[in-house]
Formats: C-alpha cells, sequence, structure tokens
C-alpha cells in the first residue's frame, strides 16, 4: 500500500511541474497553494513586481503581512501568510553577475535553477548541490535551506 502511494504522489507531482498556476484568483476567491494542492491559503492578493525598485516599493508601503512566492513548491504553507499579500518573485529571475574564475554567479530570487545551468553550461560548470528538479526558484531553495541530492555537499546555500 505505501508503495502504491508513494508512486501516486510521484506521478502526482510530475503532472504537476508543467507550467501549472501555483495561485488561484478569481473575483470572489483569492488562494495559494503549493504544486501539489495540499496547502491553500487564502491571501488578500498578489502581486508580479518587474523590477527592484517595483518590489521596494510594495513592501515600503504594505500595510499587511508579506509573503513571497518563487516557484511554489513548498508543501508546508510557506508561500502565503492568511489575509496577507503575497510576492511573486517570478519576474525578477535575471543574471546579475557571473566570474567564471571564481565560479560564481549572482541572481535575482526569482531565477530557476534551470536558469542558472543554462547560463554556466557553456563554460563547462555545473550547480555542485543540486535539488531534484531544476524549476525551483534560487530564492526558494536557498529560504528552506534546502539540500541537494547528495546530502554530502551540504544545504544549497553553501
Amino acid at each position: 500500500m505505501t508503495i502504491r502511494v508513494n508512486i501516486f504522489l510521484f506521478f502526482l507531482s510530475m503532472s504537476t511541474l508543467n507550467n501549472a498556476a501555483p495561485y488561484f484568483f478569481s473575483k470572489t476567491r483569492n488562494y495559494i497553494t503549493d504544486k501539489l494542492g495540499l496547502t491553500s491559503i487564502h491571501v488578500n492578493k498578489m502581486v508580479i513586481p518587474a523590477s527592484i525598485e517595483e518590489l521596494q516599493t510594495i513592501v515600503r508601503t504594505s500595510t499587511l503581512p508579506i509573503s513571497i512566492a518563487g516557484a511554489c513548491y513548498s508543501q508546508g504553507g510557506q508561500t502565503g501568510y492568511p489575509h496577507g499579500i503575497v510576492i511573486d518573485m517570478k519576474k525578477l529571475n535575471n543574471i546579475v553577475a557571473f566570474d567564471k574564475i571564481k565560479k560564481t554567479i549572482t541572481v535575482q530570487a526569482g531565477a530557476t535553477w534551470y536558469d542558472v545551468q543554462k547560463y554556466i553550461d557553456p563554460y563547462n560548470l555545473s550547480v555542485k548541490a543540486m535539488q531534484s528538479y531544476n524549476n525551483f526558484s534560487v530564492g526558494g531553495s536557498i529560504s528552506v535551506n534546502a539540500h541537494g541530492r547528495d546530502v554530502a555537499y551540504g544545504s544549497v546555500i553553501h
């Protein structure tokens, strides 16, 4: 029975890895949910800043609790604060700096590991500590102290 449940959850998670929206908004209901649909949280509104300046303005002027959403893969409700504002970071996904000699890269929080891999691949580099999928956001991975597939390398933040 356990094997069937685990296999079902695996296929369910694989089917949701496509571009399914991680949140549902209508004129009457505003919910954000994780990709598996395990946690749904009612929020006041979702904003998607297109620049650092816009993000700063949102944070400075908000009178409601703020939560940050990356790729919305967390499964414990961390993506949304009840009746707050969700800041979706997906448009803040630029590669800011790259040093091939030092093997360092600076990205905005909404960049995915796919974005990082695609950028560094022509330099014959790869991410040392990598999660199972490359569609998680870098900011989200760091915020939950995610580890890679081999815990011997430590958490992604290192």
